[in-house]
């Protein structure tokens, strides 16, 4: 009878941390950023449409901002942008000159949290490689003479982005394994006893 009662408590202890832990990282999953145009770290030599951002799920409309900035912190443009499902997209400003620049955002996710990010490329277009010349401070000079207002300002309320699971997940198991190895121990000496 004993050792029934050690099964059963070992049975329902695994079953209650598997259910917590499942749920825990589930509930733990915000939007995260799965593909950029430009991508993250490229060189561009000819300039699209537009600068897109694609999350792994849908985002809310009227809360998302996406600004293009130079490495200076110079804000080139920054909008408020609207979501088509999962990408938000951001008009590539004419007459952008050759540099390296940050795509800072600013999206809240299907779930209502906040995700901040940024991504990296350099543009080096094909007549500035033929005719090295400018690159940052005719870009400069063309920026607005404004502080930046990087997508990357999080308000008080907001949450950083989520890049995986909880700390309390790993304290949350070693804590349920440790309760059922005591419910163990403690079983078998009554039992010897």
């Amino acid at each position: 009878m004993s050792s029934q009662i050690i099964k059963r408590t070992v049975a329902i202890l695994a079953v209650s941390t598997a259910m917590w832990a499942f749920g825990a990282t589930s509930a733990s999953a915000h939007s995260g950023l799965e593909s950029s145009n430009p991508a993250d770290g490229s060189v561009v030599t000819e300039a699209p449409a537009s600068i897109s951002l694609t999350f792994n799920e849908d985002l809310l409309p009227g809360a998302n901002s996406v600004s293009l900035n130079a490495t200076d912190g110079t804000s080139i443009t920054s909008a408020k942008v609207e979501p088509m499902g999962k990408t938000v997209d951001l008009p590539w400003p004419a007459e952008l000159a050759a540099g390296d620049y940050q795509v800072a955002y600013r999206v809240v996710s299907a779930d209502g949290h906040p995700v901040t990010g940024a991504i990296y490329f350099s543009f080096a277009p094909a007549e500035a490689l033929a005719t090295p010349a400018s690159s940052s401070p005719a870009m400069a000079e063309s920026a607005p003479a404004e502080p930046s207002t990087s997508a990357l300002a999080i308000s008080e309320n907001a949450e950083p982005e989520s890049t995986g699971g909880t700390p309390w997940l790993g304290l949350g198991i070693a804590v349920a394994i440790g309760l059922a190895l005591i419910v163990l121990f403690a079983a078998i000496r009554r039992r010897r006893a």
